[in-house]
């Protein structure tokens, strides 16, 4: 998604070792995800929510000026190293199956009104 909006590799906009980034495991994952939630602990939900929408905004911006050939594209013709899954599924899984995965942790977070 960094590479859409920015030009950046994910790893180098979330500050996470692209060797580490990159092992995608579930172990990996979590260690992943323990660093972000800990940089990100005291953020209001009124900055996450803004921070969401901002990425939200930047991402429709970045493929709304994409062909559809180009979303149907390997991910790799972005990163050449990185996967050859189409780009369209990786954003699916990257944003849509993310945020479900996560969701639970969400809502209780909002719901507490963190």
């Amino acid at each position: 998604m960094e590479l859409l909006k920015n030009g950046r590799r994910q790893s180098e906009t979330l500050g996470i070792e692209r060797d580490l980034y990159e092992r995608k495991d579930e172990s990996t994952i979590d260690t992943i995800n323990a660093m972000l939630q800990q940089r990100t602990a005291d953020m209001s939900l009124h900055e996450v929510n803004a921070d969401l929408n901002e990425v939200h905004r930047t991402l429709v911006l970045a493929i709304a000026v994409m062909p559809d050939a180009g979303l149907a594209g390997p991910w790799s013709s972005l990163e050449p190293e990185i996967h050859e899954t189409p780009i369209i599924v990786a954003l699916k899984d990257d944003c849509a199956e993310h945020y479900d995965a996560h969701r639970i942790w969400i809502e209780d977070l909002v719901k507490d009104g963190v």
